[in-house]
């Protein structure tokens, strides 16, 4: 949920209205007035504006700020940037929730970071490109020290690693050998990879994931297997469509962009952004448009027909995006990127909820200092293990 959502629902759709008439430079002389006179009709109207303006300019840039929202008091007279210079002191009362914001006038280098509290003796890195490759044979390469080129070959199928990191699969059918059984691309925790399959499918695979796959599809269909979680946008081929498995859940496609999350324990779900599948999960099956998601956890689906498409694509746009998420499952999200192991001091899981977007590819530590500026919770770091305090 966005700042305007939360600001419409709390009855101040009048004002939202204006100010985005004002930055379209559409207000007449009297709603100029109108808006003038709604600003200063009461104290909060002003953190409103402030928060308008952060939410408006966060897209222009990288730096992020987090800002508990629990205090009532605001910044009155300061001018919106002078107020995010100082990092925005000014906070609304928003259910509990913490918003993390961008800040608009970050340093050059950044000097918040020399503070950071959480006690570290070597930093994490963000995760990068990594998987292994799983040949028919059980011969098993490392691609992150693969070379360029060609990496192996699978009868008439050679496998090459192209400039930009990517694995393809080209066939070529002058040859024989057209079936040579199926391949694995596992990513580990702190991994991602992006695979073109031999129909020239795309497959981006997300951390902590595997897609098994036949070197040639040369059945009535196109059928993957997968976990952990991935973006598939398939190569339009009505005559052999293609399919998805993973665990339970199967999606049946002929041509379209689609996410499927199947790590363990979580629930299985599948969002569709583009063209027409269906999803089966045992015995019920579950036709999808675009905008929509099912869900499995068990027997049965669940419809979700308007997910936040934003939250399920932000791995794949390299960021982590919080929506009122608490922090064991930013935890899980970072242990799978970072690689890491999550300890909570005295089994307490704190219940504190978080909105914004952060950067994938920044150290761990700045992840946990922008958590930690809250004031509502802590972070101890030792080696690949954090401490949740």
């Amino acid at each position: 949920m966005t700042f305007q959502q939360l600001y419409r629902e709390a009855g101040n759709d009048r004002l939202i209205d204006l100010l985005m008439m004002r930055d379209a430079d559409v207000l007449s002389p009297a709603e100029a007035q109108e808006l003038a006179d709604l600003i200063t009709s009461r104290p909060e109207m002003q953190g409103i504006v402030l928060m308008y303006e952060l939410e408006k300019e966060s897209l222009e840039h990288e730096t992020i700020i987090i800002q508990p929202v629990v205090k009532r008091r605001m910044l009155l007279g300061m001018p919106v940037r002078r107020a995010v210079a100082v990092a925005a002191a000014s906070l609304l009362a928003v259910a509990g929730t913490y918003i993390l914001v961008k800040q608009l006038h970050a340093p050059a280098t950044t000097s918040s970071t020399a503070a950071i509290t959480p006690a570290v003796k070597q930093d994490v890195q963000p995760g990068k490109n990594r998987a292994v490759l799983t040949l028919a044979n059980g011969q098993q390469i490392v691609l992150d020290d693969a070379g360029k080129g060609n990496v192996a070959a699978q009868g008439n199928t050679q496998i090459i690693k192209l400039d930009d990191g990517k694995l393809a699969y080209n066939a070529d059918k002058k040859l024989p050998g057209g079936n040579s059984g199926f391949n694995t691309i596992t990513t580990p925790r702190g991994g991602v990879y992006i695979i073109q399959l031999p129909d020239k499918s795309m497959v981006y695979l997300n951390s902590a994931s595997s897609l098994r796959f036949p070197v040639a599809f040369t059945g009535k269909e196109r059928i993957v297997e997968m976990t952990g979680e991935a973006y598939f946008e398939v190569a339009k081929n009505s005559s052999q469509p293609f399919q998805v498995k993973a665990g339970l859940h199967t999606v049946q496609v002929l041509g379209t962009n689609f996410n499927i999350s199947a790590y363990p324990e979580e629930l299985v779900s599948t969002t569709l952004l583009q063209g027409l599948v269906r999803v089966t999960n045992g015995d019920v099956t579950q036709q999808l448009v675009p905008g929509t998601q099912a869900q499995s956890n068990g027997p049965g689906i669940t419809l979700v027909k308007h997910p936040d498409l934003a939250d399920v694509m932000a791995w794949k746009e390299g960021v982590f995006r919080f929506n009122e998420t608490t922090i064991d499952d930013i935890m899980k999200q970072l242990a799978r990127w970072y690689d890491i192991e999550v300890v909570y001091a005295a089994n307490r899981k704190p219940s504190e909820h978080f909105m914004g977007t952060i950067q994938r590819n920044v150290p761990l530590s700045q992840v946990l200092h922008l958590l930690e500026l809250t004031g509502s919770i802590h972070f101890t770091i030792q080696g690949k293990t954090v401490m949740v305090h």
